[in-house]
C-alpha cells in the first residue's frame, strides 16, 4: 500500500523502503529544489520587456504589419496564421488553439514569448513516403508512412510511431506538436516528432507485419539516428514491431546505437539492463495523479481504496492498472473495441495477469478479445459496447463504459475515446478526476467540458504521460553508454528511481506554473512546458 507522502510514492515505484533512517531517505533529504523557468527571463533574472510590443510585428500579410497589444491579440493572431496555412489540418490547428489561449498570460508577462511561439507552431520537416510490402497471398500492397519532426530546439527528435487505419499526415502533425510539449517538461534533451502509418495490425500474420516494417524503416532509416531522431513505439508499434525495424535498421547501416528506442534495441545493446517504456508509462500515470490528488486535497485524499475505471487493455492500461494496485486503488474495468470487462470487487495482480495471457497470444493474427478474459473469471462481466460509442462518432448515441460510477478514469485506450458526450457521463457518474495516460484520448470539446466542472481534476497527457520519454531517455543512455561497469552496475531500481525523481520534476514545474499565474493543471503544463521552449529559443536566435 501507498502513503500519503510522496516519498511513498517513490518507496512504490523502486521497491526501497522511505522510512527515517534509510538510505533512500537520506538521497531524497540531499536532493535539490527544482529550478523552474516559469516566470523567469534567459538568464533567470527579472523579466525583461519588450519595449513597446506594438511597434514590432508579429506577422506581415498582404504589406500590412500585423501588431498586437495584449496576450490575448498576440494568441489570436498565432492561431489564424495557423488556419491559414494548415487549415486542412483541423487536429493541429485546434491544438495550436488551445496551447495559445494557455499561453496568452505569458504573452502580456513577457511579450518576446509571443514571437517564439509564432517560431514553434511551424514543424522543422513534414517526411511522407509510400511503403509497399507483400502480404501472404504475395502481392504488394501499398500504404502511406510518415513522420513528423516538429522541433529540435531542445535536442534531437524523440517521439513514437503509431500504425493505425485512421492515422493520416493530419493527425501526425497534431501528434508531433503535443509531443513537443511533453518532452519539454521532462527537463531532458528531448525534441518534438511523431510518426507512423496507416496499415492496420490486427489480422495481419507474423510475416506481413514483418514485410511492412522492414519497408517502413528503410524509407525512415536515412531521417533517424541517436544524435537526429529517435523514435520508439506507439499504438500498434510493440516491442515486436521495433524489434523488426532495429534488425533492419542495422543490417543498412551497421550501427548498433540507439537509432530507434525500444526493450528489444535496450536488451540487444545493454544485456541485463531490462526497460519498459509502456510500464514507464502507466506508473508515471499513476505517480503524477497520485500527487496531484494529495495536492489539490491537502493530504486528505488519495488513490488508496479508489475505484478506478480504466479504459483499453493493451500495454499502458495493464501498466497503469497495476500500478493502482501497488498504489492500494481498485481498477475495476478494462476494454477493447468490442466492449468492456468489469471485476466489481476489483482486479488483481494475477487477474491481470490473466488478461495479459490472453491479449498477448498473438493478438493481430487471432484477434484475442477482452471477452475471453471471462472465462477465466466467475465474477467478471462482460459488456459490449453500445451502438456507435465512442469519442461523438455519432452525437445521437453514448457509450455507457464512462457512465459506470467510480473516483477517478484513466483513459489508456487512444485517441479522442472521450468525447463531449462521454465527458458529461463522466462528470455526472461523479468521478472527481480524469488523468489521461493515452495520447490524446480527449476531444477539445471533452476538455473543456472537464475544466469547466467545479473542483474537477484534469491531468492532460503531456504532463501525466511524461513517463514513456523519460524512461526512453534514461534507458537509451545507458545502452549506449561506455562505461561497461556503469551497464553492469544499472538495475531497475536506478532506472525507477530515475523514473520517480523525473515525475516529481514534471509535476513540481506544473504546479508552480499553476500558483504563478493562478490556472488550472491544463494550462499549467502549457506554460510549464512553453517556458522552457521559449527560453531555449532565445538564447539560439530564433527571436
Amino acid at each position: 500500500m501507498l502513503g500519503s507522502s510522496r516519498h511513498a510514492a517513490r518507496g512504490f515505484a523502486t521497491g526501497r523502503s522511505w522510512q527515517p533512517g534509510s538510505s533512500l531517505a537520506r538521497e531524497l533529504s540531499r536532493k535539490p529544489a527544482v529550478k523552474s523557468l516559469v516566470g523567469a527571463t534567459v538568464h533567470g533574472a527579472a523579466p525583461t520587456h519588450v519595449a513597446n510590443p506594438a511597434s514590432m510585428p508579429l506577422f506581415r500579410r498582404g504589406g500590412v504589419d500585423k501588431k498586437f497589444e495584449s496576450g490575448a491579440e498576440a494568441a489570436a493572431l498565432v492561431h489564424r496564421e495557423v488556419r491559414r496555412r494548415d487549415g486542412a489540418h483541423a487536429g493541429l490547428v485546434r491544438s495550436v488553439d488551445s496551447v495559445a489561449s494557455s499561453l496568452i498570460p505569458v504573452f502580456d508577462a513577457y511579450p518576446r514569448m509571443a514571437w517564439a511561439f509564432k517560431h514553434l507552431v511551424e514543424p522543422e520537416r513534414v517526411i511522407q513516403f509510400k511503403v509497399p510490402w507483400t502480404d501472404k497471398d504475395g502481392n504488394t500492397r501499398i500504404n502511406r508512412g510518415c513522420r513528423v519532426q516538429h522541433s529540435s530546439v531542445l535536442g534531437p527528435f524523440a517521439g513514437g510511431l503509431s500504425f493505425a487505419q485512421d492515422m493520416t499526415t493530419s493527425r501526425i502533425l497534431e501528434d508531433a506538436f503535443e509531443q513537443v510539449f511533453q518532452n519539454s517538461l521532462t527537463g531532458l534533451r528531448l525534441g518534438g516528432a511523431r510518426g507512423g502509418a496507416d496499415f492496420h495490425p490486427q489480422g495481419k500474420t507474423r510475416n506481413e507485419i514483418k514485410s511492412f516494417c522492414q519497408s517502413y524503416i528503410m524509407e525512415l532509416a536515412r531521417y533517424i539516428g541517436p544524435a537526429k531522431d529517435v523514435p520508439c513505439g506507439g499504438f500498434g508499434v510493440g516491442e515486436r514491431e521495433i524489434g523488426y525495424m532495429y534488425g533492419r535498421y542495422k543490417r543498412m547501416t551497421r550501427r548498433y546505437d540507439g537509432g530507434i528506442a525500444g526493450d528489444a534495441v535496450v536488451n540487444d545493446l545493454a544485456g541485463d539492463v531490462s526497460l519498459n517504456r509502456e510500464r514507464a508509462s502507466g506508473t508515471g500515470v499513476v505517480l503524477f495523479a497520485k500527487q496531484m490528488i494529495e495536492t489539490a486535497s491537502g493530504g486528505n485524499n488519495s488513490l488508496e481504496g479508489a475505484r478506478c475505471i480504466v479504459s483499453g487493455s493493451g500495454n499502458v492500461a495493464l501498466a497503469v492498472a497495476r500500478a493502482l494496485v501497488d498504489a492500494g486503488a481498485v481498477p475495476i474495468t478494462l476494454s477493447d473495441t468490442t466492449g468492456y470487462v468489469c471485476e466489481p470487487g476489483g482486479f488483481t495482480s494475477d487477474m491481470l495477469d490473466q488478461v495479459e495471457r490472453v491479449k498477448k497470444s498473438n493478438p493481430y493474427q487471432y484477434n484475442r478479445r477482452m471477452s475471453e478474459y471471462c472465462k477465466f473469471s466467475a465474477t467478471s462481466q462482460f459488456f459490449p459496447h453500445a451502438k456507435g460509442g465512442g469519442a461523438d462518432s455519432d452525437s445521437t448515441s453514448t457509450t455507457s463504459f464512462w457512465e459506470i460510477p467510480g473516483d477517478y478514469a484513466f483513459p489508456c485506450a487512444g485517441h479522442s475515446e472521450i468525447g463531449a458526450n462521454e465527458a458529461k457521463a463522466i462528470v455526472q457518474g461523479e468521478v472527481k478526476g480524469v488523468f489521461e495516460a493515452a495520447t490524446m484520448p480527449c476531444t477539445q470539446d471533452a476538455v473543456r467540458v472537464l475544466r469547466s466542472s467545479i473542483n474537477f481534476l484534469y491531468a492532460p497527457a503531456k504532463a501525466a504521460n511524461a513517463g514513456g520519454p523519460i524512461m526512453t531517455s534514461l534507458g537509451m543512455s545507458h545502452a549506449t553508454s561506455t562505461n561497461t561497469r556503469r551497464l553492469a552496475d544499472t538495475t531497475q531500481e536506478d532506472l525507477f528511481g530515475g523514473l520517480f525523481d523525473g515525475m516529481s520534476r514534471v509535476f513540481d514545474e506544473c504546479q508552480h506554473a499553476c500558483d504563478l499565474y493562478n490556472v488550472d493543471m491544463h494550462d499549467g503544463a502549457n506554460i510549464a512546458a512553453f517556458s522552457r521552449l521559449g527560453h531555449a529559443m532565445i538564447r539560439q536566435g530564433y527571436v
